[in-house]
């Protein structure tokens, strides 16, 4: 019964991934955010998707799936905000309602993590500590820029093993 539900699980995220590389691949070119558009909401991509939708029966369009975690950074003109939700989830159960998903990595910086909180907190960890030694070692305030180097280097070492996405500011 458990293997039938994986496979049945995988066999619909192959579908919606194939429907989702189709709709992009039928994506405008102007949907790109060009220097020719201005940049700003573009509206293409709905009119893309009320055109396939038509085209296509509802049973091959995807359907929203819950995806768990909710982490978002907005960039203003003084800075930047970041928000992410509290709830901790272990598969389709409520494993924690106050989980902190905003991590400390400098005075300056902070990022929301989203994954395995396991990862997440040890890659933060791992980053913050990290950028201390070099704050130290410069006498000089962390840059984000140093952040988003050290965490590349770490999540590309590792090659997708650890299961941490973040975002930075």
């Amino acid at each position: 019964d458990r293997r039938s539900r994986s496979s049945e699980l995988a066999a619909k995220k192959k579908k919606v991934r194939s429907s989702q590389e189709m709709l992009f691949a039928a994506a405008p070119s102007s949907c790109a955010g060009g220097e020719e558009d201005g940049g700003g909401f573009s509206f293409d991509l709905c009119r893309r998707n009320a055109l396939l939708a038509s085209k296509m029966s509802s049973s091959t369009m995807p359907k929203a799936m819950k995806t768990g975690t909710t982490i978002v950074g907005v960039v203003y003109k003084n800075g930047v905000v970041l928000g992410a939700d509290t709830r901790a989830t272990a598969g389709t159960e409520v494993a924690d309602k106050n989980c902190e998903k905003i991590h400390y990595l400098a005075p300056n910086v902070y990022c929301c993590g989203a994954g395995t909180a396991a990862d997440t907190e040890k890659t933060t960890a791992m980053i913050a500590s990290q950028l201390e030694l070099l704050r130290l070692s410069t006498g000089t305030q962390s840059r984000v820029v140093a952040a988003v180097t050290l965490l590349k280097r770490m999540l590309f070492k590792y090659q997708g093993h650890v299961s941490a996405g973040l975002v930075l500011g």
